[in-house]
């Protein structure tokens, strides 16, 4: 099992059936959003300063320097405080370029 796989089974049943890809946590991954709190092969969870909604375009910025252009339709947005946003994006139209460069930054590349 990843090291950086989530753990966390305090999900619903529903939860966990709508999920496809299982996720992986970040530290020190960006959006043009805010920071990444983990990342799936079709989604990403990050925290926001604004709250966000429909289909939106954020570049995913790795330490190491890569950068990538995703687009992802919000699934939910809560309000965690003041300028502080949690988002559920799911990833739409990701080539498979994208795919495998997603992958890439998301295992620490």
């Amino acid at each position: 099992m990843n090291p950086r796989a989530s753990t966390n089974n305090t999900g619903s049943a529903s939860e966990a059936e709508r999920r496809r890809h299982g996720r992986f946590r970040q530290d020190g991954l960006q959006s043009s959003l805010g920071p990444v709190l983990d990342i799936s092969a079709s989604g990403i969870r990050l925290m926001s300063r604004r709250r966000v909604n429909g289909v939106i375009e954020v570049v995913l910025k790795s330490e190491s320097g890569l950068e990538l252009k995703v687009s992802g339709r919000v699934v939910w947005c809560r309000r965690e405080g003041f300028r502080r946003h949690l988002v559920g994006l799911e990833l739409v139209e990701l080539s498979s370029a994208k795919q495998r460069l997603l992958t890439r930054i998301s295992m620490g590349g």
